[in-house]
This record gives C-alpha cells, structure tokens and sequence, in this order.
C-alpha cells in the first residue's frame, strides 16, 4: 500500500480533480483515492487530503464553490482551477 501523506498524497488529489467533470467534495475525493476498512481511518485520510486541497487552493490552483445541502448547513467541493491550468508554461 502505498503511504498517503505530503506530495503523493498532493499529486493523487490534483489528479482526480482533472479527471472529475463536476466539483467533488472532501468524502467523494477521499474515495476516490482509496476505501479503507476502519471509519477512523478514512477519517484520517479526509482530513490528510483537507490539508492538500488547502495548499493547492493557496496556490491558486483550486476554486471552492459551496454548497448549500439545508438552509443553515453548507458544504464545500472543490474543482481545479481552470484559467491557471491554461496560463501555466512548461
């Protein structure tokens, strides 16, 4: 198994943000990545990839867009940034 942490753990999220058509939230990202028996666990991994999703949105590459699920309850999801991705030079 491969450790998620730090730049892999960077990298497999930005991946699947390029792979995904719509926003995905922290939850959808995290199982994307991998489903792990103990709840504790993919609990840990969520907030592993919360930690990503804010260096990535420091960096500019990331656009947070929330979600209303109930009148006073908001949820975040997450989609790459696609002005930057096109103003990037390599």
């Amino acid at each position: 198994m491969h450790k998620l942490y730090g730049t892999y753990l960077l990298y497999l999220v930005e991946e699947i943000l390029k792979k995904a058509d719509d926003s995905l939230s922290i939850k959808e990202i995290a199982a994307r990545i991998i489903r792990l028996e103990s709840s504790r666990e993919q609990y840990n991994l969520e907030e592993r990839v919360r930690r990503a999703l804010s260096c990535l949105e420091d960096d500019g590459k990331l656009l947070k867009q929330m979600h209303r699920i109930y009148p006073n309850i908001h949820s975040y999801k997450y989609k790459l940034n696609q002005y930057e991705q096109k103003t990037e030079f390599s």
